[in-house]
């Protein structure tokens, strides 16, 4: 796992320097500062690296423990070769020399912090370092660690001097690279000193969802490494323990044992306040109770979207169909048990208790719950509580006025899927997603 971090913490530093290439022409690259534009430093060279980007040269560096500074040498327009120094100009002054289309760079930060970020490279030869609980106190303690990535200020070429070069130009704030260190490292050590470790098959799972991330915002990027290091108990964990996480497969725990039975669940983080662990999406029928695995091929808002949630705890819940969700949340807030909850003919709603609507759902009545493991009907079913009178799962009370949010049931006449309408009647498909969580 230590491989996870390392990984994302070089894409981090990978993302800060090209984000910048790609859109303007950064004076600042990634973790490092250009010093010295025209001069290398000579006689401290520790190794030479071929690269095609100039911003390679840091992930070299950070990556080589000796490495206190690097030349940049552009060789042609597709090439560039990196020298890492063993010391900075700073050390040996008299080593700097003129030299055209040589750029020379070094750490950017204050040695606190240059030092806490090279542990993390370290890794993979120290596996069994103790992490001082003072120093992770230390860095948690820094406030306004939230922001974005960068704050550039760029100009069209006609606004500016006509004596600067053609392309856009950017100035770039420094604490954004500060904040960036810093919760790297914060992120990085909690995970690794709990030694809570993902599997290397979801991290392999995880690298396109880091790789497509827009990169507009340090938080949700450096959530997303964390989280591959963390097994949460469900979505709702995931999304307290960190708010800017965006929606997608994670990887869950509800047991919150010995991790060999976690599994992949896709996590709603933004609708209606978000942390939703999402169950199923169907546009005909679902079996919860029984339909437990999670398959790439079937991926969330596709018919046939499945995971498991029968050890999850739960007091609010989510119907999605489109971009329209209707949720709700139980009166007394006090949760239920998936797999203690399941109904068959004989049982009543009345044992859910009641529940109050939100989002699309009306709001003139309040509503009641069944889970159904039933011959008759399966899944999640919500409906009005109407003149006091509980359903059963095959015994809908003769109730034609309220909305219903159910699959659908066994008989033709109660065919189709309802969402935000009377469900007493057949209805057409339409595709629907249940999810859960716990407040």
């Amino acid at each position: 796992m230590w491989r996870a971090f390392v990984y994302c913490a070089m894409l981090l530093v990978s993302a800060v320097a090209s984000l910048g290439q790609e859109h303007c022409e950064w004076k600042q690259t990634g973790l490092f500062k250009l010093r010295h534009r025209d001069r290398v430093l000579v006689d401290h060279v520790i190794a030479s690296h071929n690269v095609t980007n100039p911003t390679h040269c840091s992930m070299n560096c950070l990556s080589n423990e000796r490495c206190a500074s690097f030349n940049s040498k552009k060789q042609d327009q597709q090439s560039y070769m990196c020298e890492l120094n063993s010391k900075s100009a700073a050390e040996a002054p008299g080593s700097l020399v003129n030299m055209t289309d040589g750029n020379y760079y070094d750490a950017s930060d204050s040695k606190a912090v240059w030092k806490a970020l090279r542990k993390l490279f370290i890794f993979s030869k120290k596996q069994n370092r103790e992490i001082d609980p003072s120093k992770i106190q230390d860095f948690l303690a820094l406030k306004n660690l939230h922001g974005p990535l960068a704050s550039s200020e760029c100009t069209e070429p006609n606004t500016r001097n006509s004596n600067e070069e053609k392309g856009p130009h950017c100035a770039v704030v420094e604490n954004d690279r500060k904040k960036l260190l810093y919760i790297t490292f914060v992120r990085s050590h909690l995970g690794y000193a709990r030694k809570i470790w993902a599997p290397q098959s979801y991290i392999s799972n995880l690298r396109p969802s880091l790789m497509t991330l827009p990169l507009t915002n340090v938080s949700q990027l450096i959530a997303l490494c964390a989280a591959s290091a963390i097994f949460a108990t469900d979505c709702q964990d995931l999304h307290t323990r960190f708010p800017y996480l965006p929606s997608g497969v994670y990887k869950i725990d509800p047991n919150d044992g010995s991790h060999d039975d976690a599994y992949l669940a896709y996590c709603d983080m933004t609708s209606e306040g978000g942390g939703w662990t999402m169950c199923y999406t169907s546009d005909d029928k679902a079996d919860p109770r029984r339909e437990v695995t999670y398959d790439p091929a079937h991926p969330y808002g596709m018919d046939g979207y499945r995971t498991n949630c029968n050890p999850l705890e739960f007091n609010e819940i989510v119907f999605t169909n489109g971009a329209d969700h209707a949720w709700f949340k139980r009166q007394g807030d006090l949760a239920l048990k998936v797999k203690s909850s399941y109904t068959n003919d004989t049982d009543y709603a009345d044992a859910n208790g009641l529940w109050e609507g939100n989002g699309v759902a009306s709001t003139s009545y309040l509503y009641q719950l069944l889970l159904c493991d039933d011959t008759f009907l399966k899944g999640f079913f919500v409906s009005g509580f109407i003149e006091n009178t509980y359903k059963r799962c095959n015994n809908w009370s003769g109730d034609r006025s309220s909305n219903y949010y159910r699959l659908a049931a066994a008989k033709t006449s109660f065919a189709g899927v309802a969402f935000n309408e009377n469900g007493h009647i057949a209805l057409p498909n339409k595709l629907m997603s249940v999810g859960l969580r716990k407040k």
